[in-house]
Parts: structure tokens; C-alpha cells; sequence
């Protein structure tokens, strides 16, 4: 994960395969490599990760790369696989189990979006670190 910043202090990247545990793994993956950080933000990170990570089970193709990078001002998460396909924010239904995902990292995220990549597409997502 590049994020062409000068100010960046740290990066870790991990390999996942398209399997259930790989939410529990990037959680856990999040919540060590942030773990000098406000207890906040490593929750809300672990949170929205598991969300991506699923997603990237469900939907995605191929294994899956987790990027934490941290910069002074924030932390900047990406998730990406080798499919082609563009994630949609849904509008479940109340009684829909699934189909929320998106929706929470856009409402907690500082900024997120989807960057299409030779392998794939790359989902990321931002959290400001508070001063």
C-alpha cells in the first residue's frame, strides 16, 4: 500500500487466504500492528477490517493481502483481491443478515474508497489518529 505520503511511520503486510478465519486473522493482525494507538482506533480499524476481509471472502477471487500503514495524522488500511468486481454499498432490509458491510465503513471511516490493481482491487479505508 502506497500512499504517497512522506509522513508515514510504519507498514505491515500480511497474506490471507479466502477463508472464514481470515477475519479473525486481520482483526488480530490490526490490533498488533496498532497497538500503540488510541484503544479507539484499534477497535474501529479491527472492526472495519473484518468487514473487508469478509467481503474479500465472500466476493472476492484469489488469496488476500492486508496493508496497515500508519502516518502521524491517521491510519490507512487496505484489503484487496484478485477479483475484478467493484464492492456496492447495499440497503439490506431490516431482517437481511448480511449486506452492511460497506455501509459501516462509510459511516465510520474517515474517507474509503476501491483502486483497481493489476492483481485485482484493492479496498482501503482511513481513521484519524486523534491528536
Amino acid at each position: 500500500m502506497s500512499t504517497g505520503r512522506s509522513d508515514e511511520v510504519g507498514e505491515l503486510v500480511v497474506s490471507l487466504p479466502r477463508s472464514p478465519e481470515s477475519a479473525r486473522n486481520a482483526r488480530s493482525a490490526v490490533r498488533s500492528a496498532l497497538a500503540d494507538l488510541d484503544g479507539r482506533v484499534v477497535e474501529m480499524s479491527a472492526l472495519l477490517v473484518d468487514e473487508l476481509v469478509a467481503n474479500a471472502v465472500l466476493h472476492g477471487e484469489g488469496p488476500i493481502s492486508l496493508a496497515v500503514g500508519v502516518q502521524s495524522d491517521c491510519v490507512r488500511i487496505a484489503v484487496a483481491d484478485e477479483g475484478r468486481g467493484r464492492p456496492v454499498r447495499q440497503a439490506p432490509s431490516s431482517y437481511s443478515e448480511t449486506g452492511r458491510g460497506l455501509s459501516i465503513v462509510n459511516a465510520a471511516a474517515s474517507q474509503w474508497g476501491v483502486e483497481a490493481t493489476d492483481q485485482g482491487k484493492s479496498v482501503w479505508f482511513e481513521l484519524e489518529i486523534p491528536g
